[in-house]
């Protein structure tokens, strides 16, 4: 844009030298053609960006991590005539309000009636991202004069974890089936206070540990699923969460036909979804994303200590925190029925004999190679 100017006013320069020197009646054309130019141009510029109209043809996506979502813009110009440039400026926000990233589409080709653009978003975190269309830049044709103008469109991206489909058959031994794994199996080492209708004793033919066995029926609908994110996570960490989540919602759909989705709204209401297929599991988690709610540590599980003093059945918790934490939350009696899936990069962050650790950094290489072993 300077250098037009800057060829502007050396034209112009030159004119009125020309008009000075001679008079004449074209160098007095000239002059004023070069003055009327950047006059002409600014009214076509506010002309033009009037009757520009920009709109989303979808607000809602739905897409894998690691994919490009194409967001359709249309264009509409009222006059038929290509007046102006501009571009979009578009910026990304997750669910705690975190802008983490900005981008711009330009839009520097003739929009004679309407038309239709594409601005690509590559989807790396996983979770509901509100893509924000704040503000959009006009251009004269000339390029020498800007005119900023603000929009509010928004769309949606539900970006959904990668699913690791077949982790419970990555060629361990039947013996390794029988270790500790995270009660995902129905075994764990027996704790003090392990009584009830579902437990009944087994002594390890390979060790002389005992362990407790709980008794699940196949149709049994009392599992519980949760999960925490905490407020500032990291991008890793978070797709970690997610990709865990998923994982052992898939597990407990196999192998027991249904788990209960839970979670705590902002209002305080506690909901409670029974789940019996991954179609309706991938509609649940988009609806979790949808959901007005808080992302912090530990808050889905305060609102199940909060809901149910008692529990009868198993719950499986994915987060950041370890069972040590959890027991200062929930009390010791709730988490002695309570999986804890440590997400991590460090392994010494999950602590106690109930912590299944998953490292954020491989959660593929953590759920196929041994670490469902406590």
């Amino acid at each position: 844009m300077a250098t037009r100017w800057f060829i502007y006013i050396f034209g112009l320069s030159f004119s009125i030298s020309l008009y000075i020197l001679y008079t004449q009646y074209e160098a007095f054309l000239l002059l004023a053609l070069l003055l009327l130019i950047p006059i002409i141009s600014l009214c076509l510029l506010f002309i033009g960006q009037g009757a520009m109209t920009i709109k989303l043809l979808q607000r809602q996506f739905v897409v894998m991590r690691g994919k490009t979502v194409e967001i359709p813009v249309l264009l509409k110009n009222r006059l038929h005539l290509p007046l102006v440039d501009f571009t979009l400026s578009m910026g990304a926000k997750d669910t705690s309000g975190n802008f983490y990233a900005n981008q711009e589409l330009s839009i520097d080709s003739f929009v004679l009636h309407v038309g239709k653009r594409y601005c690509a978003y590559q989807a790396m975190r996983c979770g509901r991202t509100e893509l924000q269309f704040g503000n959009s830049v006009f251009y004269d044709l000339l390029k020498m004069f800007t005119y900023k103008k603000k929009i509010n469109l928004t769309a949606a991206v539900f970006i959904m974890p990668k699913f690791y489909k077949d982790f419970t058959a990555v060629g361990r031994q039947a013996a390794q089936m029988v270790q500790p794994a995270g009660e995902l199996l129905g075994i764990r080492p027996y704790r003090y206070g392990d009584i009830g209708r579902s437990i009944h004793w087994k002594v390890s033919i390979a060790h002389d540990d005992i362990y407790a066995k709980e008794f699940y029926v196949e149709n049994e609908t009392g599992h519980t699923l949760l999960l925490d994110i905490p407020a500032a996570a990291k991008t890793q960490t978070c797709n970690g969460i997610y990709d865990t989540f998923y994982a052992v919602g898939a597990y407990l759909i196999g192998r027991y036909g249904c788990f209960n989705f839970a979670y705590l709204l902002r209002t305080g209401l506690w909901v409670e979804v029974p789940v019996t297929s991954m179609q309706a599991f991938d509609q649940q988690l988009i609806e979790y994303m949808r959901a007005d709610r808080i992302e912090d540590t530990l808050v889905n599980l305060r609102g199940l200590a909060d809901t149910r003093k008692t529990y009868e059945n198993s719950i499986f918790y994915v987060s950041t925190a370890n069972m040590q934490d959890i027991v200062k939350t929930i009390g010791g009696q709730l988490a002695s029925q309570l999986t804890a899936f440590t997400v991590g990069s460090d392994s010494a962050s999950a602590i106690g004999e109930a912590d299944v650790f998953i490292n954020e950094n491989d959660v593929a290489g953590s759920l196929a190679a041994g670490v469902w072993q406590l």
